[in-house]
């Protein structure tokens, strides 16, 4: 069994790239336990799909049962992200999945 597992995650920038046409990406440092750390990058749609993976596992967290006890937060639309505040979105999902993932295996 593998007992690595995630204790940081830094989104500490956001990359323009032009192939095959123009998107972003968020640039990702995860600091695993055994103290590697890896750069990773992801879109906007990728953190949509994780959100949709974690509202659809945990329906208390998602404010399913009761909207006031929601602890998801509501992703922002795509094009409604200013730069300062897309660094500190993902960053704040990253850490909130980490800890729902930590739940789901108690």
């Amino acid at each position: 069994m593998n007992d690595k597992y995630i204790v940081e995650v830094d989104v500490n920038n956001v990359e323009k790239r032009y192939e095959p046409s123009k998107y972003y990406v968020y640039c990702i440092w995860v600091t695993w336990s055994d103290s590697n750390k890896f750069k990773i990058f992801r879109r906007y749609s990728q953190f949509f799909d994780l959100q949709c993976r974690l509202l659809d596992k945990f329906k208390k967290e998602a404010g399913y049962f009761n909207p006031n006890e929601r602890e998801i937060p509501f992703l922002p639309g795509k094009k409604g992200i200013s730069l300062s505040f897309g660094l500190k979105y993902p960053a704040s999902f990253l850490n909130l999945s980490k800890s729902l993932h930590c739940k789901s295996k108690n």
